[in-house]
């Protein structure tokens, strides 16, 4: 069997479902053809990796617009990890109310007034991608021609150090090993 589905019918038989109701237990949404999703009546499926790309998109955005610190977005992100990772190991969603409230004790509907009000496409209740949940704990970009990624207590920690102005990255400490590797011109003259 390529694809198979499992649908919980007690929730897909309530008016307002509070869980997700289908998920796939064989081969991934993105995979699945728009015949197969039509048939088991999957409509508006959201990809867990773009809802939870646009969870911490949204949160980050959100934390922008009411100026926390360094520190404090750090700690929630960190809170949020926690959290996406505890609902995952225990095969349950994530829902974005337990995530607005650990955004915003103090207004635990700030987040999704804010999400609703900006027009930002993230699902109510969603599965956590673990792949895409390292944005919250690492900065990590890609170009066609190189790659970094690295913590952000790297970053916090000053080992790495980034300057606005002149468009520089700065590594300190870097590891002997790998500092073997970058002395190219070396290990071309003792290795022709």
């Amino acid at each position: 069997m390529r694809y198979a589905v499992k649908i919980n019918i007690t929730e897909f038989t309530k008016p307002t479902p509070e869980d997700p109701y289908i998920s796939f237990i064989r081969g991934t949404a993105q995979r699945i053809s728009e015949y197969f999703l039509n048939f088991i009546g999957c409509k508006d499926y959201i990809p867990p990796a773009q809802s939870t790309n646009e969870m911490i998109e949204a949160v980050r955005d959100y934390m922008s617009s009411i100026n926390y610190d360094t520190e404090t977005r750090r700690n929630i992100e960190s809170q949020i990890l926690g959290y996406c990772v505890s609902q995952r190991k225990s095969n349950k969603p994530v829902y974005l109310s337990a995530i607005s409230e650990l955004v915003d004790p103090t207004n635990s509907e700030a987040l999704i007034i804010h999400i609703n009000d900006n027009n930002i496409m993230c699902s109510d209740v969603f599965e956590a991608d673990p792949t895409t949940l390292r944005k919250l704990k690492r900065y990590e970009y890609r170009s066609k021609k190189w790659s970094l990624s690295f913590d952000h207590d790297l970053y916090e920690g000053k080992t790495i150090t980034y300057d606005k102005d002149a468009k520089t990255i700065t590594i300190r400490n870097v590891p002997e090993d790998f500092e073997r590797t970058l002395d190219l011109k070396k290990n071309e003259t003792t290795n022709p």
